[in-house]
This record gives C-alpha cells, structure tokens and sequence, in this order.
C-alpha cells in the first residue's frame, strides 16, 4: 500500500544569472568629438551643467537634421539610459542604427537597453548585428551569450560563450556564462570545476557562490553545500541562497530543528514562496509540531494550490490532529490536483474505511483501482469494503482481480473463499482456501474454514483432514469434532458419530452437547446403559441445558 509521506522538496533558484550582465553602453564618444553641429555643441553644455531635459530637447532639434541625426539620436539614447528610460533609450538608439546602419556601438547599446526590458530575443539579433560588424570586440558575444541564457537555450548560449573563451580563455564573463549554460545543461561536474577556478581567482564571488549552492541543491549533494553557504553567509548575511542551502543541509540529514529554523526565516523572507513553506511544514511535522505544520502546509497551499503534494501533507496532519472533517477536504483538494496519483486517493479511502464509512471507501477505492490497475491491494480492500456492505458478487469480482495480480497473498483468497461462499459457490470458495493453503500451509484460519466448508458439503473425509492438521499445530478441534459427528449422525452413520464425538470430549470432557449427542448415537446403536451414563454426565455438567437435548433425535 502506498503511503503518504510529507517528503520535502528541494528549492528551484531559476535565477542563476545573477550580475552576469554588468556591461556600460557603449561610450559613443560625444563628450570628445569636435562638434559637427550647433545643436550638438549646446546639448553637451546643458548635459555638463546637469540640465538634462535642455539637453535632449537640443538633441531632438539636431536629430531633424540628416547630417547630425546618427550622433544626436545617440547621446539622446545614452542620456536616456543615464535616467532608466530605458524604452526611450532603445528607440533614441534604434533610430539612430537606422540613420547609419553600420554604427556598431548603436546596435550594441539598443541591445543593451532591450536586455533591460527583457526584450532578450529582439536584444539578440542587436548584439548579432554589432558583433558581425566588429567580430574581435568580445563584449557582443558575451552579451549574446546572456541572452540565450534567458531565452532557455543554454547549447547556444555554451557554443556563444567557448567562442569568446576562443579569443581570451581567461574571461571570466564569459568562463561563468559558459558555467551557467552547462550547469542549465545538467553538467553539473563540468559546472562545478569552473565555479571553483572562478573562485580560486575571487574567493568572494558571490554568483559562483549562489550557483555552486544551486548545483548542490539540484544534485541533492550536500557535501560542500553547508562550506559554500557558510562563505556566502559572511558575504550576505540571511540572504535567500544561504538560507536555502542551509536548510537542504538540515532536510537532507534529518535535522528537523534547524530545518524548521532555516525554513522559518526563508518564509519570513520570500512570504510567497511556496517551498519555504511546505519544508517548513515537513521540518514541523517531524517535531510533532501539528499546530504549526498545518499552518505551514495551508500557507503552501494558498500559494501553490495545484500542487501534487501540499493538501495531501495537509490532510496527514489534520488527520493527525484528529480533524477528519478538514482532513477529508484536504484529501479531496489533492484528488483533484493530481486525480492521476494514487497516493491521494490512498488517504482518502483508508481515511473513510477506519471511521466505518464503507460507501464512500467504496466509492474511492473504484476509482484507485482505475488509477493503479495492478494494485493488489487496492483490489484487495474494494473487495472487502463490498463485503462489508453484502454484495458478495462484486466482492468476489474485486478480489479475484487481487489474486490474479498477486497469488501468493492468503489473506486474499482467504477472503474470496469467504465471498464465494456468501455468495452460495462452494466450490469457488473451496478451491480459494486450497490456495491460500499453498500459500500458508500452516494457516489456522484457513484450515479451519476449509473444514467448517467441507462439513457443510458432506465431505467428512475432507473435514477430518484440516481436523488433523490443526490438532498437529496444537490447536483444540473439539467443535469441529464435534459437528463431523452430528452431520455423520444425522445421516445415520451413529458408529462414526460416536467416534468423532469420543475425540471431541478427549480435548474438552465437559463438553454438554458432544456428550448428549454420544448418548442418542449410542442408544441408536442399542447401548442403552452407555447413553445413560453420558446423559447424567451432562446433567452433572449443565443440569439447565442439558435438559433441553432429551429428545429422540440429535441436535
């Protein structure tokens, strides 16, 4: 049977570029040119007094010029970009690629400026334009590079960055670009040997640091995870990366206290980050913390409500807290987040069969049996939540799919035979407990079941074999005994009654009913003096009961 385990999950950093991208516009080189135009000289002297709205109204008159336009439009876009305006500085630029299309430093700062935006796509074919004019400059392809990054194709961006490290093998932009591509690759080994050389030149820099505790946590590798958080800790005090790689630390080692602590103070961190919750509901759970592991769980649910997990988590520690009703829901609400998962529907069913609520344990099981049709078990308990309500014909049905999955399990045939013979098929129900028997020769349950069957089908023969079994194990047979010897005296065979009643007061000699009967077979049998003395053995036993069995035939 599956089980539902609060298991902890691991934090996904999707931000593993951080300051990657820490390349200056390129210096279009207005502030030591000789002026080409009057507008141009007035916009450099508002610019240098700090009057930055008379210098681009200047530069918006001289760009009207075609003859001054491409250097206007471009220390329109570097005053633009100055200020963050960032889609104007894009459009002051494109302009001005447009007025002289083979203005490298143009493409290269519109490029800038869509990167800014998040433009990566229209970024790219920028920084393509201004590396195909000027192939020996290297920050073009590194800005390249960044953007496929973004653009989550890390093989291009790998191939980009090699093609600067062809030029300068020591970059570093372009040695933790190239890191960062293969770490998106899940090259983790190859990531790692550039993140330490890196560090080796920077022992204190910060992305390799976040990006090494990222690859930790993504190979579930803690054994370097705790040394890295704990330099970047000196650098970034209670930052996100260290608090996250410290509590992967704590989770992965079973270190529920500074789990929950670690956990704790990244939830007050990042409110709406939903891993920080639910590990801090795990790390709660496993202190017995109920309270506060609801708490934490139902954050995480508010947060992510699709999640496969967190109501299931939830409804474990509801349930826990003896709060079925809210536990239940918590159930469903994971049934419908992940209604292909067994394990939901697993706490649901059982959650309803222990608190008796046979129908709607019924009605959860049929649908785990669609989702896990190979289940034994769940066939298994299908079958005996039918049983439970008497519809033995379907009980049968669910657990000879049971037995069909897995055949060496005796509790269910044990539990087919009993259906079969609910159902009136004694023949299915004996041939069921002949193989729970293959299973459990020594099965005590079965053998006595399949004795009381074959008494009831006249096969005393059959009966008296499982007799003998279970009196080899040490077991009392006397009211097995005893009714193979009223079935053989009520067919008339009073010498084998007497023999089975014989053997059923050797085991419990003041068994009133065995020595009533023995006392009608004998006198039968014309031995009136023995069947007296058996009577007043049962009157000296049960005087009230034993006068009820003074008829002429047997009971």
């Amino acid at each position: 049977m599956q089980e539902v385990k609060d298991q902890w999950i691991w934090f996904v950093d999707e931000e593993l570029i951080p300051a990657l991208l820490k390349l200056e516009q390129g210096d279009p080189q207005w502030k030591k040119r000789a002026a080409s135009s009057p507008a141009f000289v007035k916009a450099v002297t508002w610019h240098l007094e700090g009057r930055t709205e008379q210098a681009l109204a200047e530069l918006a008159r001289g760009a009207e010029n075609p003859a001054s336009a491409a250097e206007c439009l471009s220390a329109m876009g570097h005053i633009q970009f100055e200020l963050n305006l960032f889609e104007e500085a894009a459009a002051s630029y494109g302009r001005a690629a447009t007025a002289d299309p083979d203005d490298k430093t143009a493409h290269f700062n519109r490029g800038l400026c869509l990167e800014k935006l998040r433009r990566y796509k229209e970024a790219a074919l920028c920084f393509e334009k201004a590396a195909a004019l000027d192939p020996g400059r290297a920050e073009p392809r590194l800005a390249l590079g960044v953007c496929l990054l973004h653009m989550k194709k890390p093989k291009q961006a790998q191939e980009t960055f090699e093609q600067c490290l062809n030029r300068d093998s020591s970059n570093p932009t372009a040695l933790f670009g190239k890191a960062v591509a293969l770490q998106l690759l899940w090259q983790f080994d190859q990531a790692a040997d550039i993140y330490r050389r890196l560090l080796q030149r920077n022992p204190n820099a910060e992305e390799v640091l976040v990006n090494l505790i990222a690859i930790g946590v993504a190979r579930r590798d803690t054994g370097n995870l705790k040394e890295y958080c704990e330099r970047l800790q000196r650098i970034r005090p209670k930052s996100r990366p260290v608090l996250e790689g410290m509590a992967t630390v704590a989770l992965a080692n079973g270190d529920w206290e500074n789990a929950a602590l670690y956990s704790g103070d990244l939830a007050s961190l990042e409110p709406e980050m939903m891993e920080a919750w639910f590990n801090l509901g795990v790390a709660q759970h496993r202190l017995n913390h109920l309270e506060a592991a609801a708490k934490a769980f139902a954050r995480a649910a508010e947060l992510k409500p699709d999640h496969k997990s967190v109501h299931s988590c939830l409804g474990a520690v509801l349930e826990q807290k003896g709060d079925w009703e809210a536990a239940r829901k918590a159930y469903e609400k994971a049934v419908q987040a992940a209604p292909d998962q067994a394990g939901p529907l697993w706490s649901l069913a059982i959650g309803h069969e222990q608190r008796g609520n046979w129908i709607d344990a019924e009605k959860v099981y049929q649908r785990l049996v669609k989702v896990s049709p190979d289940s034994a078990e769940a066939w298994f308990r299908l079958g005996n939540m039918r049983a439970e309500r008497g519809n033995w014909k379907a009980s049968t049905e669910a657990l000879e799919h049971s037995t069909r999955i897995r055949g060496d399990w005796a509790d269910a045939w044990v539990n087919l035979g009993v259906a079969c013979w609910h159902e009136g098929d004694r023949e299915g129900a004996s041939q069921a407990f002949d193989m729970a028997l293959v299973v459990e020769p020594e099965n005590k349950e079965v053998l006595r079941g399949q004795a009381h069957l074959s008494i009831e089908c006249g096969e005393f023969e059959r009966a008296e074999e499982m007799a003998a079994r279970l009196s080899q194990l040490g077991e009392s047979t006397a009211e097995l005994l005893y009714h193979i010897g009223l079935l053989r005296q009520k067919s008339g065979e009073h010498a084998g009654a007497t023999e089975y009643y014989r053997q059923a007061l050797n085991q419990k000699p003041r068994f009133s009913e065995a020595l009533i009967n023995l006392g009608h077979a004998l006198r039968a049998m014309g031995d009136e003096a023995e069947a007296n003395a058996c009577w007043r053995k049962a009157v000296e036993y049960e005087p009230e009961l034993a006068g009820k069995y003074f008829v002429k035939t047997p009971r």
